[in-house]
């Protein structure tokens, strides 16, 4: 169903037909990355780019 991955120490995503990302900011606060694209692929490749080098 839903599951999160850990793709580096601060970033995941919400495996789910959506693939939702958050930047885990600090021990309290996440940002949660929606880049509207419809195509998961796509999504998920915005996601990366976005929280790269975060």
């Amino acid at each position: 169903m839903y599951e999160l991955i850990q793709v580096s120490e601060r970033n995941f995503y919400i495996q789910s037909p959506a693939k939702i990302g958050l930047v885990k900011l600090n021990d309290n606060d996440i940002c949660i990355i929606d880049s509207g694209i419809k195509r998961p692929d796509e999504k998920f490749d915005k996601f990366l780019t976005l929280t790269n080098g975060i």
